[in-house]
C-alpha cells in the first residue's frame, strides 16, 4: 500500500471517530502500519498540518455543522467533541470561525474560509501534482486591466460564462500591453455580505480581462479595474480546471492556518500567461495572486 493510501485509510479512520474520545494517535498509526515518528513526518508533508492540529480542526468543523443541522445543547455539542467545558469549546471555536458557537448557530451560515474540510484521496494527489504548497513571495507594481465583469458565487459559478463571453472580444480593446497577459480578478470588497463572512452562497464581483497602457477607449459593456499594486503570495495551479476549488481548500483552509504572513485587504487574482492551455489542460498552469502585507 502506497503511502498516500496508507494516510487516507488514516484520516478515514479520524473521520469515523472524531467524537470518540478514545481516538488515539498510536493505534491509528499501528492499524495502517506506519511508525509514528513516519506517520507524523509523511502526514505533515503530504497534507500541511499535523495531525493534532488537523483532528482538532475537523472536530471543529463538524461542530460547527451539529449547532446548524441539529437541535443539540451547545454544551452537548462541546462534550460530544471532547471538550470539558463549554468555555473551552467557545474558545476553541471562536480561534477557528472567528465567532462564539452561539452566534454561529444564530447566522445559520458556514463559513467557507474558515471550515476545515475532510481531506480525500483526491485531494492529496493534488497537492502533490497540482498546486505548489510553498508561495513565491513577490512584489508587483499597479497593473491596469478592461474587461468584463459578472456577479457570482462559489456555490454559483458564472466565471466560466464570463470568460466564454469576454475572450471573443478581446480584439475590441486598442490599447493593450506589449505582450499582454489575461487576469481573472475575485472583488471581494464588493460583497454586501452584513455578517462580514464568506461562504459558499457569497456574492461577489469577477472581472476578466487583459492588462492595458490605458483606461482610454473602453469598448462598450466593458469595464476598467487597476489592481493595487505591492506584495503578494503567489500559487501555482497546475492541471485541470476542475480541481481548481482544492488548489484554493489548501491556500485558504491549510496554508493561511499555517503561515506567518498576514493577509491584506485587497484583491486576490489569477494570472494566465503562455503556460495557460485551455485545450490541453493537464499540463496547463496559471498563478494565483494573494495579498500579504
Amino acid at each position: 500500500m502506497s503511502y498516500i493510501k496508507k494516510i487516507n485509510k488514516a484520516i478515514a479512520i479520524i473521520e469515523n471517530n472524531l467524537n470518540n474520545e478514545e481516538l488515539n494517535i498510536h493505534d491509528i498509526t499501528k492499524e495502517v502500519g506506519i511508525s509514528l515518528y513516519h506517520f507524523h513526518r509523511i502526514f505533515n508533508s503530504l497534507i500541511g498540518l499535523n495531525i493534532g492540529e488537523y483532528i482538532r480542526k475537523r472536530k471543529i468543523s463538524r461542530s460547527a455543522y451539529d449547532l446548524t443541522e441539529t437541535n443539540k445543547r451547545i454544551i452537548d455539542i462541546a462534550i460530544d467533541y471532547g471538550y470539558g467545558s463549554q468555555e473551552a469549546f467557545n474558545r476553541a471555536f471562536k480561534a477557528q470561525f472567528k465567532t462564539t458557537p452561539a452566534n454561529y448557530r444564530k447566522l445559520k451560515q458556514g463559513s467557507y474560509i474558515y471550515n476545515k474540510k475532510e481531506i480525500t484521496f483526491d485531494y492529496i494527489s493534488h497537492l502533490q501534482q497540482g498546486v505548489t504548497m510553498e508561495p513565491k513571495i513577490i512584489e508587483i507594481k499597479n497593473v491596469k486591466i478592461i474587461g468584463m465583469s459578472c456577479m457570482s458565487s462559489i456555490k454559483n459559478n458564472l466565471i466560466p460564462d464570463l470568460w466564454n463571453r469576454f475572450m471573443p472580444r478581446i480584439h475590441e480593446i486598442e490599447n493593450k500591453s506589449e505582450n499582454f497577459k489575461a487576469y481573472g480578478v475575485c472583488l471581494c470588497s464588493s460583497t454586501d455580505n452584513k455578517k462580514g463572512d464568506f461562504t459558499e452562497d457569497t456574492e461577489f464581483t469577477e472581472i476578466a480581462g487583459v492588462n492595458v497602457t490605458s483606461f482610454d477607449k473602453i469598448p462598450e459593456g466593458m469595464t476598467s479595474y487597476e489592481i493595487e499594486g505591492g506584495k503578494y503570495a503567489v500559487f501555482t495551479h497546475k492541471g485541470a480546471l476542475s480541481n481548481l476549488r482544492m488548489t484554493y481548500d489548501y491556500i485558504y483552509g491549510t496554508w493561511i492556518a499555517k503561515t506567518d504572513l498576514k493577509l491584506k485587504n485587497c484583491d486576490s487574482f489569477e494570472l494566465y500567461d503562455e503556460r495557460f492551455n485551455i485545450k490541453n489542460q493537464e499540463t496547463s498552469e496559471f498563478d494565483i495572486y494573494v495579498p500579504i502585507k
